[in-house]
C-alpha cells in the first residue's frame, strides 16, 4: 500500500513504514482511512527525502542489530548442544556481527554529530 501511494522502491518500503508509524501517525496504521494513509505515506516519502542520510544509517542499524541478535542465538544453540565446531563458528560469525554493528552504530553516531 505504502508503495502504492508513493511510488517509492521496495527497498525504501521499511524505512517510510517505520517513518509512518513513528513520525508521521506516531502510532500503528490500522485506524486510518485510505486517504490518510496514502497522504501519511506521501508525507513519509518526503521527510525520507529531506533526510536520507538519516534513515538509510537508521535502516543500516536496525538491519545489523538483527543480525547480531541471530548470531547472538546461533552461538546460545550451539553452547547448548555442545558442539565445539559450531561454537567456534558461531563465536566467529558473532563477532563479524559485533564489528557490522559497531560500524552501523558509528556511522549513524556521525550524521546524528553532523546535524547537531
Amino acid at each position: 500500500m505504502i508503495q502504492v501511494a508513493t511510488g517509492a522502491p521496495d527497498k525504501l518500503l521499511p524505512a517510510l513504514e517505520r517513518i509512518m508509524r513513528r513520525d508521521v501517525f506516531h502510532s500503528t496504521l490500522d485506524w486510518q482511512s485510505a486517504a490518510e494513509f496514502n497522504r501519511g505515506a506521501r508525507q513519509a516519502l518526503a521527510l525520507y527525502r529531506r533526510d536520507a542520510a538519516f534513515y538509510d544509517a537508521e535502516t543500516s542499524q536496525l538491519a545489523a542489530f538483527f543480525i547480531f541478535a541471530q548470531a547472538e542465538q546461533t552461538l546460545n544453540r550451539a553452547r547448548a548442544d555442545g558442539d565445539a565446531d559450531a561454537i567456534v563458528e558461531a563465536e566467529r560469525t558473532l563477532v563479524l556481527a559485533q564489528e557490522g554493528l559497531d560500524a552501523a552504530h558509528a556511522a549513524l553516531e556521525s550524521i546524528l554529530a553532523a546535524t547537531s
